[in-house]
Formats: structure tokens, sequence, C-alpha cells
């Protein structure tokens, strides 16, 4: 796991929730608005820390080039809140599988962002 990689992905999996929500572009948002998407989502207040959209939409394009087993992977990781052995269950493999898996996610998003600057 590459620690930069993953909180990026974290801002990114949050961002898709509220944008479902209908509450993209956090920077003009409230943080009582923030505080009523996270009691809504059952999703931690402190990980609604804002994310520039732009950013946010390279990672969405970066996320879906990805081959289908990597993009479900990083969707599973960072979108859904089910735990852990949900997530295998629906990946249908074993937890270090899973985190392989999950590094070699990291390190393509890592190079595509790259590529991207």
């Amino acid at each position: 796991m590459i620690p930069y990689i993953d909180a990026k992905l974290k801002l990114w999996g949050e961002w898709r929730v509220r944008s479902e929500m209908g509450q993209r572009g956090n920077l003009k948002s409230s943080l009582g608005a923030w505080q009523t998407a996270a009691v809504s989502s059952s999703r931690s207040l402190l990980s609604y820390v804002p994310i520039d959209d732009l950013e946010a939409c390279e990672l969405d394009r970066i996320v879906a080039a990805l081959e289908e087993t990597l993009k479900t992977l990083l969707l599973e990781m960072y979108y859904y809140t089910n735990p852990t052995e949900d997530k295998l269950k629906r990946l249908g493999c074993s937890e270090r599988t899973l985190y392989y898996r999950l590094h070699v996610a990291h390190v393509k998003v890592m190079e595509a962002l790259q590529d991207a600057a």
C-alpha cells in the first residue's frame, strides 16, 4: 500500500459518496453540510475533508481506465463501507490477494497521476 495514494483514494471515495448526495464542490459547503452528510452516510465526520472537484474527477477518470478487477477492488475498498470479510467474499479472493491487488492498483494510480503532471 502506498500511503499517499491511499489518502487520495480515501478522499476520492468520500467525494463519490457526497456527489451521489448532491454535495459536490465542498469548498462552497459549510461545516454543517459536512456534518449532515457524515451523519446521513454513517461515515466519520473527520473523513469529510474537502477535495478539489478537478482532482477528484482526475482520480475518477484514472480509476475508470483501470482493468475491471482493479476498478472493482478500488470501489470496494474506498467507496463501500462494508467489513473486510464482506469485501473478500464479494471480490472472491483471500486477504493476501486483496492487499497485493490493492498495491498493484496504487502503483497504477500513482503512475497515471505522474503521467498527468
